[in-house]
């Protein structure tokens, strides 16, 4: 039996060549997405969105090679630290877009239509996405990066902790 856990996917012929291209960027070049649509002849931003972000997927799992997308043009390869700083980043937006969404999308349901523990359900979904929505923000995210230990490790109880203390 096989260390590897994964099936063995075979890659499409246009996941391969756009791989081969992208490997190609050096730090810090962007490529448009005609240009890549060019290559295998398909939109990579409708039709073929699927293979190019397979092809991404691929570089940064096999070959730690990183790309990133530049808004409505293409993708640029991205040096290591890039990679690392945008992760997060990117991550707490959606994070933040996602619980903003979710509270208000509970805040929808009139009480009047609700069980006790349906309020209590809901009221407890409302609570929770603002603690998320609080706990991407940026500023807050500086307070546990100054905080962390040098490792960066830190607990879910001691990361809690830090979120309830105001800054000083």
């Amino acid at each position: 039996m096989s260390k590897n856990p994964r099936p063995d996917f075979k890659l499409s012929i246009d996941t391969q060549l756009l791989i081969e291209r992208l490997r190609e960027l050096n730090y810090g070049e962007n490529i448009t997405y005609s240009q890549l649509s060019e290559l295998i002849g398909r939109d990579v931003r409708t039709e073929a969105a699927h293979i190019l972000r397979s092809a991404i997927h691929y570089l940064a799992r096999e070959e730690a090679i990183f790309i990133g997308s530049v808004r409505g043009t293409g993708v640029q390869r991205l040096s290591e630290s890039e990679w690392v700083k945008s992760i997060p980043v990117g991550a707490r937006k959606k994070m933040r877009n996602l619980s903003r969404r979710m509270g208000k999308n509970l805040g929808y349901a009139p009480d009047e239509k609700l069980s006790r523990e349906e309020i209590k359900e809901r009221n407890t979904g409302i609570a929770f996405s603002e603690f998320l929505n609080h706990a991407s923000r940026e500023k807050e995210a500086r307070k546990i990066i100054e905080a962390a230990p040098d490792d960066g490790r830190i607990s879910t109880g001691k990361f809690i902790d830090l979120l309830s203390k105001k800054a000083s």
